[in-house]
């Protein structure tokens, strides 16, 4: 079986990291067997250099930092970091199961993964700065020892006022819509990056509409804004298809 190391937070799903929901997304639909252990960001370091994960950064002191998501396939004994890499390893080590990478498409989908972070770029602050008080105390004091430092403000002061957000979500809702055009030229009634077929170019972009949606809210007007009415209300109909992914075992 495989364990998907996550970080936990006060919502009831727990789950609320983009970047984790990648790799949960691409387990569940490759149809495996899978677990969540839950580790607190303060722990991450210690815990995955114990299990043998390879570190993703370099601190400023130029050690190595260790990142979720990560997994341990039990199967293979094999210890994976990193999204893009931990959908590569699913692709390679069960080929059998649905693809994330359609007829060979690492390069197409290797771009996408670039360019995305550009389209929700506009409005990060806005999301990220509103799951403040839905984290558990020992992620958020790391959070507020780690990084508070370095941006030279508390968490608090980089909440961004009515009029910033209103302005951030409009910078954001034009970039949607260039990645609307872009899901768009595949012609009338295609749902997915590659028309009618579902790959991980798609689950990247759930992943996000996912943290998105924790951020502001599932009830909120942002967010019936963001499913229902940019764009044509696309993004909330693909969610819809792929939202039997994210899954919490």
């Amino acid at each position: 079986m495989i364990t998907l190391y996550d970080i936990p937070s006060k919502l009831p799903g727990k789950a609320f990291s983009n970047n984790i929901f990648k790799a949960r997304l691409a387990i569940a639909f490759k149809g495996l067997p899978f677990k969540t252990e839950w580790v607190e960001m303060c722990d991450i370091g210690p815990k995955m250099k114990a299990l043998g994960a390879d570190p993703t950064q370099t601190n400023p002191d130029g050690s190595p930092k260790y990142t979720l998501p990560v997994i341990y396939d039990d199967a293979t004994g094999k210890c994976v970091s990193e999204s893009m890499k931990i959908a590569e390893y699913l692709e390679a080590t069960y080929p059998d199961k649905p693809s994330l990478f359609p007829f060979g498409t690492y390069a197409p989908i290797h771009l996408f993964n670039e360019y995305f972070p550009d389209v929700v770029q506009p409005g990060f602050i806005v999301f990220v700065s509103a799951f403040t008080d839905k984290l558990n105390p020992p992620t958020l004091e790391y959070i507020r020892r780690t990084r508070e430092p370095l941006m030279g403000k508390k968490l608090e002061e980089m909440i961004p006022s009515p009029e910033e957000k209103v302005t951030l979500l409009a910078a954001t809702k034009e970039n949607f819509s260039k990645l609307d055009a872009i899901y768009a030229s595949n012609g009338a009634g295609k749902m997915y990056f590659f028309g009618n077929i579902p790959s991980y170019a798609d689950l990247i972009l759930a992943a996000n509409l996912i943290w998105i949606m924790l951020s502001v809210g599932m009830e909120s007007n942002e967010w019936n804004a963001i499913s229902n009415e940019w764009d044509g209300g696309r993004w909330g109909t693909l969610l819809k298809t792929l939202e039997k992914y994210n899954v919490n075992q």
